[in-house]
């Protein structure tokens, strides 16, 4: 069996306390049971050392239970990263992508760039300026629609590529460079 270190670990040292943690943390068995079929890795590690400081650490900064239990469940692994990590995402959200704490997209940007590294998403990026797209317009639409930085740089590169393709058979629409939502610069023809 794959999860033979689960147990190797004592039931009520080290099995009991993860599996209560994770089902007052997500609210239900059935949850504990989804999270567990998508990462059964969560079995080997003690979830109250390597969870409980990340979730501290995002109640501190406002996201709800609820939200909490919504990011965990969506991709086990963005509750994972160390807690060094995570304070670096956050304060990329804020200060690199200009998204305040308060809007639904603080959450969402938390979500989309908590799984790469630094360098990842200078390169998400740079294939928006590569297109000649200023920081001002990335960080609006990052700001605005932090899921775009979730897709792979192939995908970006094509999306940008459509969004800069002339309107010469008028199937598309016509593109405003100087629009202030980059997400939405294209208006019917």
């Amino acid at each position: 069996m794959e999860n033979d270190l689960f147990f190797s670990n004592g039931l009520d040292t080290f099995i009991r306390p993860s599996l209560d943690y994770l089902r007052n943390l997500l609210g239900s068995d059935e949850n504990v049971v989804k999270i567990i079929k998508k990462s059964s890795w969560l079995l080997r590690c003690h979830v109250t050392k390597t969870i409980a400081p990340n979730v501290l650490l995002l109640h501190d900064i406002g996201l709800s239970d609820e939200k909490i239990r919504k990011f965990i469940l969506q991709n086990p692994k963005r509750i994972m990263r160390n807690l060094g990590c995570l304070k670096d995402v956050i304060h990329s959200v804020e200060k690199d992508l200009g998204i305040p704490r308060e809007p639904r997209t603080f959450f969402n940007g938390i979500a989309a760039i908590v799984t790469f590294r630094q360098s990842t998403l200078a390169k998400k990026i740079d294939v928006y300026k590569s297109f000649g797209w200023s920081d001002e317009h990335i960080k609006t639409m990052t700001r605005n629609y932090p899921s775009c930085l979730s897709s792979s740089e192939a995908i970006y590169e094509f999306d940008v590529l459509l969004l800069k393709m002339p309107d010469s058979m008028n199937q598309v629409g016509k593109f405003h460079p100087g629009s202030e939502d980059p997400c939405v610069a294209f208006e019917n023809a």
